[in-house]
């Protein structure tokens, strides 16, 4: 199953969707949605978008690490993961 990744932007930022979020944490569908509302309701921005640095901010997690990680992932997400599976055992 090929999980559809988010493309959007807005400004100068890329907007984090929960499709993005179960990549990055291996979160189900449903626990992403509830994370990703969650990181909104606590930032408090007045928008319900949310900028992958923001994520990254609040979980000290490594924008530049993220931003890599879910450029490789795009439609090749899986083959990419197979390879390093394989590589790796």
């Amino acid at each position: 199953m090929m999980m559809e990744i988010s493309r959007a932007r807005i400004g100068n930022g890329r907007l984090i969707e929960p499709c993005d979020i179960q990549l990055i944490m291996g979160y189900d569908k449903e626990t992403s949605i509830k994370d990703r509302q969650n990181v909104i309701k606590t930032l408090q921005t007045g928008s319900e978008d949310l900028l992958v640095s923001q994520y990254c901010n609040y979980y000290g997690l490594d924008y530049h690490e993220i931003i890599s990680f879910l450029s490789r992932s795009g439609n090749n997400y899986f083959d990419w993961m197979d390879d390093l599976y394989k590589k790796l055992n």
